[in-house]
């Protein structure tokens, strides 16, 4: 390695470092009044604002108010009441076309009929499958 290698690499973090502490320097000693700051934001509007990132009140919920309110129970139909449907529906002949179908007809995501489908089929409480185009259906037998 010459000697203009380590001289300019030397050079090139002096000034590297001098800028980064020039830089520091200006961002900390800027100016704090803010009367004279031009924005587009309404103060009428600052009480949601706080509302929406920091709740310091108690919402109702029975939190403390901080972070986002706790999701809903489950709206749809339980597994129990999901069953009773599907049952009913093979029981008057009637094919089950997709579990997008029944998941949209029960209120519920489609991972979780998908799960309970799975294990309904698993311990023989609703037949398996078949194959119509491009999904399976279940089809009473």
């Amino acid at each position: 390695m010459g000697a203009r290698s380590v001289y300019g690499a030397g050079l090139l973090s002096i000034g590297a470092n001098g800028l980064a502490g020039t830089l520091i320097a200006f961002g900390a000693n800027v100016s704090r009044n803010t009367e004279d700051a031009q924005t587009d934001f309404d103060p009428a509007l600052a009480e949601n604002v706080v509302r929406f990132f920091r709740p310091d009140r108690d919402n109702g919920n029975g939190g403390s108010g901080r972070g986002p309110s706790p999701k809903p129970g489950p709206t749809g139909l339980s597994k129990e009441q999901a069953l009773a449907d599907i049952l009913d529906r093979l029981g008057q002949g009637l094919t089950i076309p997709s579990q997008d179908a029944l998941a949209s007809d029960w209120g519920r995501p489609k991972q979780t009929v998908s799960d309970w489908m799975k294990e309904w089929r698993r311990i023989g409480i609703i037949p398996p499958p078949i194959r119509t185009g491009r999904y399976k259906a279940t089809i009473a037998i």
